[in-house]
């Protein structure tokens, strides 16, 4: 599957570096059968990229230990998201964890992978929800 780099222009309101572009996929087949388009988009810890009219920063990628009724308690990689809405200017934070959903707006975004930097930043990947 190959992955086509699309620019992001962005506007830093808060000390941060330009992001890292977006990548969209073009899957074979997407859910009804048919091939459609799907946007991931990688954000490095310390950055931010405008997704849906809100500008999303990674500020810090943590262990963190969850309790599961079936395993016990186990470490997960969590991430807060500093997010802020670029019409009406509201921000907030939310921490979040692989597989879950962020609302922005009426768009919807899954955090498909957390990763932690071995000797620089980390990243967030974040899939588009139809």
């Amino acid at each position: 599957m190959a992955a086509l780099a699309v620019p992001v222009v962005i506007g830093c309101s808060w000390h941060c570096e330009p992001a890292a572009p977006a990548l969209v996929e073009t899957p074979s087949l997407g859910p009804t059968g048919k091939e459609q388009q799907v946007e991931t988009t990688s954000i490095r810890e310390t950055t931010q990229v405008e997704l849906a009219g809100h500008l999303v920063g990674v500020g810090n990628i943590f262990e963190d230990d969850e309790e599961d009724a079936r395993a016990g308690s186990r470490t997960v990689l969590r991430a807060t998201l500093s997010i802020q809405d670029q019409a009406s200017g509201r921000e907030w934070r939310k921490r979040v964890a692989e597989g879950e959903t962020v609302s922005l707006g009426a768009a919807r975004f899954r955090v498909e992978e957390i990763e932690e930097g071995e000797t620089g930043p980390g990243r967030v990947v974040m899939r588009r929800v139809p």
